[in-house]
């Protein structure tokens, strides 16, 4: 059960105020059907991805909201430990255990000078990410940045929009770490605050909330039964496989991306950018890892007459993120840090994007293991004294040793010029010791 609150400012030209702005909020809710259970953990991110509105001073507005992350599950693993004169095979299997962090909370603030005087703020929207963290006993260390766009009016009822960088470090304890440990981090801010010291000034504080969720991983070599065989009793063995979601990682790109907006009228200049929304999804292929969707956002601006107009572009985009990636399961975020616009032509608007590439993967191994062995009654005796084997192609030691009943030492005293690996077609000789 996903539940979340949406919160959004509009808007709108009133003919004798000028701009102004209104409050919009709704919960949602929605029930998502998977595998998952009280006891697992869910890692959810939320973003609007697309705006769509109609009327006028009845306003219809459409948002399209995305969902991604991922679930942590915990997963009893059993294994089979043999008992009696049974030769075993075992593998060893690196697995991963996914630890929950604490979720934290940072409170960080910041004075800023704008670049021009401000009467009103009529909008804002924050956006954070984590470009470093590092590990030590018994605690992490956080480094990011959050940056705060802020629509507002200024003198003359004009707009203007302008972005404010807030760098932030930061120590979280936590008992679950050591220097060795990989995290997996994530950055959200859960709360923004404009001061502005006075109207028609320049000075304002933006304090910040910002939650911090993420998981430590550590790994685990474990070893697993694999296989068995006796020299004197046949065995009836069960075995199952078992899969899971190993080796997973984190990955940050910055990237820049730019695109024109074409205007019917001729620009006079450009008052405010409102914050850009996206669409993106994770696409795979032979050639590596790529984000791709479309980046849509509004420019407002004056034309020649003075009259205030908006423009709205898509911009598509596909980034390549790495071809390096051990991935059978991948997904991606975006985060605009930062967003320009400037008049290029009479009717041409340059936009600028600077984007951060967040992508998660993990990778799905498999392995055999043997969950029950069973004598199902003697071997007939063997009444041959010398057995020739010719190893065939990909057969082990172990596998000869299996087929003729016998254990790898006893192959090796026997035939001492063998080379290891065994290679196809390598004859090995097997000498018994028969009762008449």
């Amino acid at each position: 059960r996903i539940s979340g609150r949406l919160t959004a400012k509009i808007l709108y030209e009133n003919m004798e105020d000028g701009v102004e702005s209104q409050d919009y909020s709704r919960e949602f809710a929605e029930t998502v059907q998977m595998d998952i259970t009280a006891n697992d953990k869910a890692f959810l991110q939320a973003s609007i991805v697309e705006i769509e509105y109609s009327g006028g001073a009845e306003l219809k507005i459409v948002f399209s909201v995305s969902i991604s992350g991922y679930i942590v599950k915990e997963i009893e693993m059993e294994y089979l430990e043999c008992q009696g004169e049974l030769f075993t095979k075992k593998d060893t299997v690196r697995t991963e255990k996914l630890c929950p962090l604490t979720d934290s909370n940072i409170d960080i603030s910041k004075s800023f000078e704008c670049k021009f005087p401000i009467m009103k703020i009529l909008s804002y929207n924050t956006v954070c990410y984590i470009s470093n963290v590092f590990c030590y006993d018994e605690l992490y260390q956080v480094e990011g940045e959050a940056i705060t766009t802020v629509i507002a009016l200024g003198e003359e009822k004009r707009m203007m929009s302008e972005c404010f960088a807030q760098n932030f470090t930061v120590e979280v304890p936590d008992a679950k770490i050591n220097s060795a440990s990989e995290i997996i981090l994530e950055a959200a801010a859960k709360s923004t605050t404009i001061i502005l010291e006075e109207e028609g000034g320049r000075s304002l504080i933006v304090d910040l909330e910002i939650a911090l969720k993420g998981i430590c991983i550590v790994k685990n070599d474990i070893e697993v039964l694999a296989d068995a065989y006796s020299v004197d009793k046949e065995l009836a063995i069960t075995s199952k496989t078992v899969s899971c979601d190993t080796d997973m990682w984190q990955r940050r790109k910055a990237e820049t991306l730019k695109a024109s907006l074409h205007t019917e009228d001729e620009i006079s200049c450009i008052e405010a950018v409102m914050p850009p929304v996206a669409s993106v999804m994770c696409v795979s292929n032979n050639f590596g890892l790529f984000a791709e969707g479309v980046v849509t956002l509004n420019v407002i601006y004056r034309n020649k007459e003075g009259a205030l107009k908006a423009i709205s572009g898509g911009m598509p985009y596909q980034i390549l993120v790495g071809n390096d990636f051990p991935a059978d399961k991948a997904t991606v975020n975006l985060i605009i840090k930062g967003c320009n616009a400037r008049i290029k032509t009479n009717n041409e608007i340059e936009i600028i994007l600077d984007l951060i590439i967040d992508a998660k993967g993990c990778r799905r191994r498999s392995f055999a293991v043997i969950e029950d062995i069973e004598e199902s009654g003697d071997k007939p005796d063997n009444d041959v004294a010398i057995s020739l084997y010719i190893a065939r192609d990909g057969e082990s030691l172990w596998d000869v040793a299996k087929m003729l009943s016998t254990d790898e030492d006893t192959l090796l005293r026997l035939n001492p010029d063998i080379k290891m690996p065994l290679e196809s077609g390598e004859r090995l000789l097997l000498y018994r010791e028969l009762t008449l």
